[in-house]
């Protein structure tokens, strides 16, 4: 499965570097916004979520959706590739 990841981590004074090494340790990964990745894994939305929420603190906000073959929008190709790629693999296309 193919999902997109968006989070706002608001907490200045907390290390995040855990919550982007779990994002990392996916499967496949590809970051192109500050506050957003498309994750490549056989997880549920709700178990890559929860896998992240450990490293989360109160106030943060998180969002995990899985992409479907309806989307469109103005990415670097290398993006556009990668989540073409991705979406063979996963069957969304």
């Amino acid at each position: 499965m193919v999902y997109l990841v968006a989070f706002n981590l608001r907490n200045r004074r907390h290390k995040y570097d855990m919550f982007f090494d779990a994002l990392l340790a996916s499967k496949g990964w590809f970051n192109f916004f500050d506050n957003a990745w498309l994750i490549s894994t056989s997880e549920t939305s709700q178990q890559l979520a929860e896998r992240l929420n450990g490293y989360l603190t109160v106030g943060d906000y998180l969002l995990v959706m899985r992409v479907t073959s309806d989307y469109f929008g103005w990415l670097p190709q290398e993006a556009l590739d990668w989540l073409e790629t991705e979406a063979k693999s996963s069957n969304l296309v």
